[in-house]
């Protein structure tokens, strides 16, 4: 059986199961999925995730095969409840059962008005990451954009080392890494267009 978990010590501490995580190259958390766990529990590690000090915690994956520190954004992260009434909490009478999703707010709403910002891109139910990526860039850059460009960019993003793939396990939905373009997003749309990546209609 595959189990996912974290805890705030290699050695124990709090733990909570974990259905699904995405972090990046240097193993900070961009989403965490919690099975529904007693408060205290799930409140212990939230605090670890959102201190300003960085707190490491311990993630294992055991169908992956990894056990690793991690650590949050040091920032919030936007907490997404889902209710399971048929679930009962032992020790923890007046408390509902419900998963948990922590997303750190650059993967959802995140705003690129300056050029060398770093965000995230995840694929959503009906939304590609591509098409995510292309609705960031149309939404808060003042470049021209189509939102079908978005899986050429990606692509080409890839190709040119600046955009990369989380590390998922789990319910996470795939997800990217963005570091914007050393020369800016003018720049690399334009080199797009130029390299005949994507077409101006």
């Amino acid at each position: 059986m595959e189990v996912m978990t974290i805890s705030n010590s290699r050695y124990g501490g709090s733990t909570v199961v974990v259905s699904g995580y995405a972090i990046n190259h240097n193993n900070q958390i961009v989403l965490l999925d919690i099975a529904p766990m007693h408060p205290k529990l799930v409140g212990a590690i939230w605090a670890e995730l959102v201190s300003g000090t960085p707190r490491y915690l311990w993630l294992t994956d055991s169908g992956n095969g990894r056990g690793c520190s991690v650590r949050g954004m040091g920032s919030d992260y936007t907490r997404l409840l889902v209710d399971v009434p048929q679930l009962s909490l032992p020790n923890a009478a007046n408390a509902r059962a419900r998963f948990l999703r922590c997303v750190y707010p650059k993967a959802l709403k995140e705003t690129v008005k300056r050029d060398h910002e770093k965000f995230y891109v995840l694929e959503w139910t009906g939304m590609s990451a591509g098409r995510a990526l292309a609705a960031m860039l149309e939404r808060d850059t003042p470049y021209p954009m189509l939102l079908d460009w978005g899986e050429a960019l990606l692509k080409y993003g890839i190709a040119h080392g600046n955009i990369r793939s989380l590390e998922h396990g789990g319910t996470s939905p795939l997800g990217y890494e963005v570091d914007s373009p050393e020369d800016g997003w003018a720049a690399f749309i334009a080199s797009a267009v130029q390299d005949g990546v994507v077409a101006i209609q």
